[in-house]
């Protein structure tokens, strides 16, 4: 039932109201009829206007029975829902027709539920202090107004709830006014994960600017509740700017990890024009993409007194003797206080609402309390506990926390061995700290933990979000493990991960069980036997490593298995298996890193090889994925099953411990093989089985000219020979241009252009064998004169070569002068030809004494004394082009020419 509320400024009380207006009231109900007030209107955040009232006043039984008669003239209604959880401001200040006449005043109720339909709860007021729970009137606008009694509440009204809001006219029948439902600038959060979360902020009057801000404490190491928290802690930085309301996911938090977030707001000058209340947020825990084996956060216990108690959980003091309350471990909430303390848990810094607190008991007496978890079965990949505490309390303590492990029950007494983590006299700074434990040697067993609790005296220590997450299992990468390097009594395991970690191996014989993965990193055989051979090496993340094994005997099959750990403690569960035999005595070994690719082009490839005696290699290249061949076949020149492989070489002269090469051609462009090796010693023993080398040929690429190529030879008066040499069958072409022209592109070249498409001197091309010359002739030229010319070859595959060659030469000038008289008394024939001619002087009435033959240049090439009329001349010799035969006579120098073809 509601009490009466008595307000000294009215000029007659409530009770005196209430009889004085009762006629009234009975008639308006009788006028009007009832009134719903579920049907009241349905308004969003703006300004609204009541009606004048027509009751003079109306009795408390009235208003408790909104629905009733008298309601229309004694009230008016109206609902509210809110789209989001936002502060909310009802205001009637400095609305138009409010009455403040000292008798007559706006007053209204809020209700929780529809206050018909559902239990009539009235949403209280608790904020001006004035005891009235139900009513709401103004303290905060009275300096607007003479009468201080203005209708005024401030309300957090959460998402998709209905409010419902009553005007009434109690004490006098006021005219019209206007009222205002704001939605307070202010901020939420939501999508909380272990790495981001959503804020939200509503629009700011005046705002040109939003800025969001964000912390990690706060400027007073209070609670975000404590009204004295006006700011952030000294690590606020700004994360975010925006020119509207709206939301921000800020990305890439730290788990588990409490944040503080304020949004400010700024005009078009920078000035503030408002800020949201601080909201604090406690990122998750990342349980790597698995469920997680242990999680319990307390949140469930909030009624619970005195000591925790959980299902499956032990709670233990452990040290009874001379202790006041034989309490171990405490729920600690709210502002009920831990045992013999004043600090309560509003005091603090709390991670989530609840935690749980162990202390001392006073005096010299000791704690001793153990929590004690279900018994918990750790994935094959192992698992880490986390937890979070803090001292009670600043400064130095006594405080110490241990973890222990148990195999075989709950009980303290369960709990023999050596802590897991242990940490005394803990200072206290008014932070959780992150405590972490390692479990993953005890990766596929069933365990209990149990977090002990030591102090002396009040010391105090509480701890929040006990997890236990299964580790994340680490991978090798693709290709590895592998093995190479196998010889007589050893081999080497390479290995390679994405993660920082290490690698674990043991050698086991052939068929024997395998290990387990634990085993394996304890370096056992399965059963906790004696191995083989074992053996580990660190890894840095993606780079190769190897683990090299030695002891072994020769000619021996054996089993090994390899398993990984991460550097964040995640065990492979189960160790991958390799297959080895080791060699016979005189079985090669390939040298370190051998074999290996040399130089790939896109038709051609070197293989790499070398050993550690003299002997020969033997090599296939098959398709990429192609069946592995046995090593006979490799040494035959077979692919698998004997099939032609798409190239083969061996190279049977290998000298211990140098470098040696097998050479393949005819492959295809930018394609990927396998290439097996198999070697051999020189006494004829070969390796059991051919290792494989991966490659990938280029893309097609143009031809290229051999050193010294292209040249220009047997130049002439008026010609010349282009010849070309390249690594690749195809065509070259040739463009001759003048001295000094603009350099033409490959494509003109190719199309028998000059720069720009225009007319070359002469042109010419010519097919091409890979490693051969290939000649162009050119004739037509002038004598004397200067040329350029640009050379470009393009192969069979179509691929031009990106810019042509440019040679420069000059040709041969003509001679001018007349020839001798006597020229034409000299046979010389047949002229031109291939190099042999023959001289004929029996015509020549002058004594010929000596034949010299000279080239273009006038350079004396050799001198043949004349032995009769008639002479056979040889100048194949020289090659082709033009050249002069000078007879020496009694008569003087007689000059003919001659041309070789």
């Amino acid at each position: 039932m509601k009490q009466t509320k008595f307000f000294p400024n009215h000029a007659l009380a409530p009770l005196l109201w209430s009889a004085f207006l009762g006629f009234f009231v009975a008639w308006g109900a009788r006028a009007q009829g009832s009134f719903k007030a579920a049907d009241a209107p349905l308004i969003t955040a703006g300004t609204h206007t009541c009606g004048s009232f027509s009751d003079g006043g109306c009795s408390e039984a009235d208003l408790d029975n909104p629905d009733g008669g008298d309601a229309p003239t004694c009230a008016r209604w109206f609902k509210y829902t809110a789209t989001k959880s936002v502060w909310v401001e009802i205001d009637e200040c400095g609305g138009t027709g409010n009455v403040s006449d000292g008798s007559i005043y706006n007053i209204f109720f809020l209700y929780e539920y529809d206050p018909v339909n559902d239990s009539r709860v009235y949403l209280e007021n608790t904020e001006n202090g004035s005891g009235n729970e139900q009513y709401n009137y103004d303290y905060n606008c009275s300096s607007n107004t003479t009468d201080g009694y203005r209708a005024y509440r401030r309300f957090y009204a959460q998402a998709g709830k209905t409010y419902y809001i009553q005007w009434t006219d109690e004490f006098g029948a006021p005219g019209d006014f206007t009222w205002e439902l704001r939605e307070i600038f202010d901020i939420t959060t939501s999508n909380i994960t272990h790495n981001s979360v959503d804020i939200e902020w509503n629009a700011a009057v005046g705002a040109a600017t939003y800025k969001v801000y964000r912390a990690t404490s706060m400027n007073d190491g209070g609670t975000p509740n404590d009204p004295s928290d006006d700011l952030l802690g000294n690590d606020s930085t700004e994360v975010h700017s925006a020119t509207a309301a709206g939301t921000y996911t800020d990305n890439n938090l730290q788990e588990a990890t409490e944040y503080y977030y304020r949004v400010i707001a700024y005009n078009g000058s920078g000035t503030e024009v408002g800020r949201t209340s601080i909201v604090r947020v406690l990122t998750d825990v990342y349980n790597n993409g698995q469920p997680f084996v242990l999680r319990e956060g307390f949140e469930a216990y909030y009624n619970q007194v005195g000591a925790l108690s959980i299902s499956g959980w032990n709670n233990v003091d452990n040290n009874t003797a001379g202790n006041s309350d034989n309490t171990p471990w405490e729920v600690m909430r709210g502002n009920v206080p831990y045992s013999g303390s004043a600090i309560k848990g509003s005091d603090v810094n709390w991670r989530d609402t609840i935690t749980i607190v162990s202390v001392g008991d006073g005096g010299v007496n000791n704690s001793d309390n153990w929590l004690i978890t279900p018994q918990l079965t750790i994935p094959p990949s192992g698992a880490e506990l986390l937890f979070w505490g803090m001292t009670l309390g600043s400064g130095a303590s006594t405080n110490a926390i241990r973890v222990y492990v148990s195999t075989t029950g709950n009980t303290v007494g369960n709990f023999t061995g050596a802590p897991l983590l242990e940490q005394t006299n803990i200072s206290g700074d008014g932070t959780f700290k992150k405590f972490s434990v390692d479990l993953s040697t005890y990766a596929g067993q069933n365990i209990y933990l149990a977090i002990r609790h030591t102090s002396i005296a009040t010391d105090g220590f509480t701890i929040d979000d006990i997890v236990v997450r299964a580790l994340p299992e680490p991978q090798f990468n693709s290709g590895y493990p592998n093995i190479s390097n196998i010889g007589t009594t050893s081999f080497r395991i390479n290995v390679s991960a994405d993660v920082d970690g290490t690698a674990y191996a043991v050698v086991v014989p052939d068929g024997a069980p395998a290990p387990t993965s634990q085993e394996a990193m304890n370096g056992q055989a399965s059963g906790g036997g004696a191995p083989s051979a074992s053996g580990s090496v660190s890894i840095t993340a993606n780079t190769v490593a190897y683990i090299d094994i030695i002891g072994l005997s020769n000619t021996t099959a054996y089993d090994v298995y390899v398993v990984l750990r991460a550097s964040s403690g995640g065990l492979q569960s189960n160790p991958t298996k390799l297959d080895v035999t080791t060699l016979a005595p005189d079985t090669p070994n390939w040298a370190s890193t051998y074999p290996k690719m040399g130089t790939v082009t896109d038709e051609t490839a070197t293989l790499l090889v070398k050993i550690d005696r003299n002997g020969a290699a033997y090599a296939v290249v098959v398709p990429d994925g192609a069946t592995a061949p046995t090593a006979a076949e490799v040494r035959a020149g077979q692919a698998a099953g004997g099939a032609a492989p798409v190239a083969s070489g061996r190279n049977t002269s290998l000298i211990q411990n140098l470098e040696g090469s097998i050479a393949f051609s005819g492959l295809s462009s930018n394609t990927a093989y396998d290439v097996y090796v198999v070697a051999e010693s020189s006494g004829g023993t070969m390796q059991p089985s051919p290792t494989k080398v991966d490659f990938t040929t280029l893309p097609p690429q143009p031809p290229v000219f051999s050193n010294g190529y292209p040249t220009i030879t047997n130049v002439t008066y008026e010609a010349f020979d282009g010849v070309v040499r390249t690594n690749k069958s195809g065509t070259a072409y040739l463009v001759v241009l003048s001295a000094g022209a603009t350099a033409p592109t490959a494509a003109e070249v190719k199309a028998g252009q000059a720069a720009g498409g225009s007319a070359p001197i002469r042109a010419a091309s010519v097919s091409m064998t890979a490693n051969q010359d290939a000649v162009m002739n050119v004739r037509g030229l002038n004598p004397g004169t200067t040329y350029d010319v640009y050379f470009v070859a393009e192969s069979n595959a179509n691929v031009l070569q990106a810019s042509p060659v440019k040679r420069t030469f000059t040709t041969v000038a003509e001679v001018t002068a007349l020839e001798s008289p006597l020229s034409t008394e000299v046979k010389l024939y047949p002229n031109p030809s291939r190099g042999a001619f023959m001289l004929d002087i029996s015509n020549l009435k002058a004594e010929v004494y000596k034949v010299h033959v000279l080239d273009v240049s006038g350079k004396t090439l050799t001198s043949i004394p004349v032995k009769g009329k008639k002479m056979n001349i040889d100048l194949s010799a020289y090659g082709r082009g033009m050249y002069w035969i000078q007879l020496e006579s009694s008569e003087g120098v007689i000059p003919q020419r001659v041309v070789i073809e």
